[in-house]
């Protein structure tokens, strides 16, 4: 399916683009091209917006493009999901949904995919020259409730602004996370200037009960204490800086999984009233993930910022956990 105008193409208040099946034939892919698009449910409690989705077999892919910008908000959706529980998932050729503009905001609504059977989750890309701006609970992300493992996000941006200032309930951010046994997904951000996290904005590979949503400003890879599908690696590169405002950057795990690996690097990284941790809480696997984070000039940590890395479990056959590390390094040391 082919919806392509030279003008502006806007989506709202309950209208919907969709290719789907119910069926043994897969979903059919679809294309969007204008100058502008703008998706925005304007508080209608129908979905509005553009989606493939798919009962007992694969979905098609999904590719978005203006020339100069793309908003998605109040609730509109660009998505994929694969309901689909089959004998053999691997025989499904992966889809994706692809998402590019110069300018791209989510703000309130979402691009995501998410898998509730074995199949893997779509994977998401997201591409703006300029600006990628996160805002006001908006969502970027690949997730499973099931079986299926998450799927990959990756963004390439100019600038990215993740900004949770809105304190809405689901949270503010970009993720690739798992509520079921699936493993979460890798994320991964490059931003050609800087990258601001602020007021709760979250980038996330974590596996969680349901409700778990994180109150600061943070890069989390984390397994929580309900979990059994591993946290996904994370990797967050800049050639100016990575701000964090009120900030963690952490890998724990609480549950069975195990966490994630963590990489930053940048011109300079800013963590005010920061902390940087590795850990593994007590009744967890005692498997903690590695976090790297390397910048080019410096890294700056505001007062009360800390470096730590602890493991409070205790397991039967502690000689089978992989040992990690904890690695900050910069011309200039951390104040």
């Amino acid at each position: 399916m082919d919806v392509t105008t030279s003008g502006e193409l806007r989506i709202s208040e309950g209208a919907l683009v969709s290719s789907g099946t119910n069926s043994q034939g897969n979903g059919g892919a679809i294309h969007a091209a204008a100058g502008s698009i703008l998706i925005d449910a304007r508080g209608s409690l129908s979905y509005t917006g553009i989606t493939s989705q798919a009962g007992p077999n694969s979905t098609g892919n999904v590719v978005v493009s203006a020339s100069e910008r793309i908003r998605v908000d109040n609730g509109g959706s660009l998505s994929i999901r694969n309901e689909a529980s089959v004998a053999d998932p691997d025989s499904l050729v992966p889809t994706k949904l692809t998402v590019s503009a110069p300018i791209v905001i989510v703000s309130g609504g979402s691009i995501t995919a998410a898998t509730g059977g074995n199949v893997n989750a779509s994977a998401v890309a997201v591409n703006a020259s300029a600006t990628l701006s996160v805002l006001h609970g908006g969502q970027i992300g690949s997730d499973t409730s099931a079986q299926g493992h998450a799927g990959t996000v990756t963004v390439r941006a100019g600038d990215v602004l993740i900004d949770g200032r809105s304190n809405a309930p689901g949270g503010t951010g970009i993720s690739s996370n798992t509520s079921g046994s699936g493993d979460a997904g890798f994320v991964d951000i490059q931003a050609d200037r800087n990258i601001l996290l602020a007021h709760g904005g979250t980038i996330s590979t974590d596996t969680f009960s349901s409700g778990t949503v994180s109150a600061a400003s943070a890069i989390f890879s984390n397994a929580y204490e309900t979990s059994s599908g591993n946290a996904g690696a994370i990797s967050v590169q800049a050639t100016g800086d990575v701000s964090i405002s009120g900030g963690l950057i952490q890998s724990i795990t609480w549950g069975s999984g195990k966490a994630g690996d963590i990489v930053v690097k940048a011109g300079t990284v800013r963590i005010d009233t920061g902390n940087i941790s590795a850990s593994a809480q007590t009744g967890s696997s005692g498997q903690t993930g590695f976090i790297k984070v390397e910048a080019s000039k410096h890294i700056t940590l505001g007062e009360g910022g800390s470096l730590s890395i602890s493991n409070d479990a205790t397991v039967a056959n502690p000689g089978l956990l992989v040992p990690t590390k904890l690695t900050v390094s910069a011309p200039e040391s951390p104040c």
